[in-house]
């Protein structure tokens, strides 16, 4: 028997940490493919900090944290299906003791948990700024000495910090909270249930079954408000998950490189012209027109400059077409 668990412990371990790697690597692949091939106007309207979160704390979180919580959360499910096989097969009148603490539990979990998921989700969120202002200010360090603002920045990385400092610890209140009520109400029913078995009769059940019965009672509260502490965190550690599944699903991509419908020679153009017709351009989606009507001609092996003033649209990034431009190959 102990060769017995130990190869079927050894088994679990490794298919399990397979899974759980495959499952993590498989969303930062997608998602790293996913925002390679979003056009530039997914950059221009998301923050940097918002991006390096999700690489970093929710990928993290998808790493190894909700393995963690997850694994000890399947282990006790069981643990407390099979108790509860038990105790109905020694002493049947304890299922309405078990099916009552269960629908306690289960209301305590549904008040509990939304506030929670609610937390865990604004702590998640709360941290891109955090981020988005470290990146930008080490970006523009030239610029907050010259203007000697390093004050305010400190002063509002400080207010972000804080904001993400309070949210975090909501959620760990929280957790801790709901496990404070789970055990007070364990005990609670455990007290009440021994007395129900201590008190009656041996001719309705012997002495040692009642021995058997009191000694899982025990351990199932203990273990069912383990279990429904580890599902709520489970289930707010998902938002991680949810997070990351957002932009799998939600970044569009950019035209494919080849199209098999128009191939074209290697070597191909060997020299060209190009034609500008109409041409008009946006910087992205739902905004206004910036490039209007340009007629223009560009002959093989020419070099043209773009001339403008400071803010007029000379870095226009090429994100829309509303018209079409002819390429001629010669």
């Amino acid at each position: 028997m102990v060769v017995v668990m130990v190869t079927l412990a050894v088994i679990k371990c490794f298919s399990y940490t397979w899974v759980t790697l495959n499952a993590a690597t498989n969303f930062h692949d997608t998602m790293f493919k996913k925002i390679f091939s979003s056009p530039m106007s997914f950059f221009d309207t998301t923050p940097t900090g918002r991006i390096l979160n999700r690489f970093s704390k929710d990928q993290e979180e998808v790493d190894t944290v909700l393995p963690l919580h997850m694994d000890p959360f399947l282990q006790f499910t069981l643990l407390v299906t099979f108790t509860i096989i038990t105790i109905s097969a020694v002493f049947p009148p304890m299922l309405a003791a078990i099916v009552f603490i269960g629908a306690l539990f289960g209301l305590i979990l549904f008040i509990f948990q939304r506030s929670i998921r609610q937390m865990k989700r604004l702590e998640n969120v709360s941290r891109s700024p955090c981020i988005s202002l470290t990146t930008s200010t080490l970006q523009g360090l030239s610029t907050i000495h010259a203007y000697n603002i390093r004050d305010r920045h400190i002063r509002l990385f400080k207010s972000l910090n804080d904001i993400n400092s309070n949210h975090y610890v909501l959620f760990h209140s929280g957790t801790r909270w709901l496990s404070f009520c789970l055990d007070s109400m364990a005990s609670t029913m455990t007290l009440l249930v021994s007395l129900f078995i201590v008190l009656s009769s041996n001719d309705f059940i012997s002495p040692s079954l009642k021995g058997l019965a009191l000694s899982y009672t025990i351990q199932l509260t203990g273990m069912l408000q383990y279990t429904v502490r580890l599902a709520t965190e489970v289930e707010a550690r998902f938002n991680s998950v949810e997070r990351l599944q957002e932009y799998i699903t939600g970044c569009k991509s950019e035209a494919p490189r080849q199209i098999k419908e128009a191939q074209v020679p290697e070597d191909w153009p060997k020299s060209g012209t190009i034609t500008f017709q109409d041409y008009k351009m946006r910087y992205r989606e739902n905004t206004p027109i910036v490039l209007n009507g340009l007629d223009f001609f560009i002959r093989a092996g020419e070099k043209l400059g773009i001339v403008g003033r400071t803010g007029s649209g000379k870095t226009l990034n090429p994100a829309v077409f509303t018209h079409n431009f002819v390429f001629h190959a010669g």
